[in-house]
């Protein structure tokens, strides 16, 4: 395997992107072979030298992958995180053991399920979840009971104040009628965004379900529930706009 710096060995081994990696080197967390480095230049050979990161080896996945990203649908029930805080199962139940270390792109909720993308690489997770180039989401919703969508449309594009944060979406369709399914797509996902924005018209969300994330469709995957494949970054966010 050819030498790299040592920043991204620490991203493609799906630990930090190459910027949180240079700031663990700075910190005095970083050993190579047995030494503490500060040399951010300094290259290593992957298939000899053995780093560690607070006493913990780190190695990238023997079985490489060219594309480098893993989309998986989630089901209801699972945490999206890597420990289990609240007796709950993990994301990482569903997948092989060896991507346990993967970072991911977003999160899902306890109740909600659908699409997330995971990858052993902090740089692509870092380009998909950079404010500037974080692609928009779409989200199945069913709700409890129907409203009229018209009534709620306006509220949803402008925005809505909750425990100091604006909450808005890009699009919602239905405008108009009364329904208890929406498809909503947002910019950015804040914490339990979608279930806050319709508690706050006086809506119960039942059921959460993201199908798309940039130009990734879930439906156009073929996943059941629970498993996962590899994908391109390319079927995410295009390479122009990436640049």
């Amino acid at each position: 395997m050819e030498f790299m710096r040592i920043n991204r060995f620490l991203a493609e081994a799906g630990i930090a992107s190459r910027r949180k990696a240079e700031d663990w080197i700075r910190e005095g967390r970083v050993q190579v072979n047995g030494v503490f480095i500060s040399d951010l230049s300094i290259q290593i050979e992957p298939s000899k030298d053995e780093v560690l990161v607070d006493g913990e080896k780190v190695s990238i996945i023997a079985e490489s992958h060219p594309d480098q990203l893993i989309a998986l649908n989630k089901p209801p029930g699972y945490i999206t995180s890597h420990k289990d805080y609240h007796n709950s199962q993990t994301i990482f139940d569903l997948l092989p053991e060896e991507f346990e270390k993967f970072r991911f792109s977003g999160r899902l909720d306890l109740e909600s399920r659908g699409l997330l993308l995971l990858s052993p690489n902090g740089d692509l997770i870092q380009q998909l979840t950079h404010p500037s180039l974080s692609p928009d989401k779409e989200y199945e919703v069913t709700l409890q009971e129907s409203i009229d969508a018209k009534s709620i449309y306006t509220q949803f594009i402008v925005g809505m104040r909750d425990k100091g944060e604006t909450l808005r979406a890009l699009s919602l369709w239905p405008k108009s009628g009364n329904t208890k399914r929406f498809i909503v797509t947002l910019k950015e996902g804040r914490k339990r965004q979608l279930r806050r924005m319709f508690q706050k018209i006086g809506a119960r969300v039942i059921d959460l379900n993201r199908i798309r994330i940039g130009n990734l469709q879930l439906y156009n995957l073929n996943l059941e529930m629970g498993k996962w494949k590899w994908v391109s970054i390319d079927s995410v966010i295009s390479e122009e706009m990436r640049k």
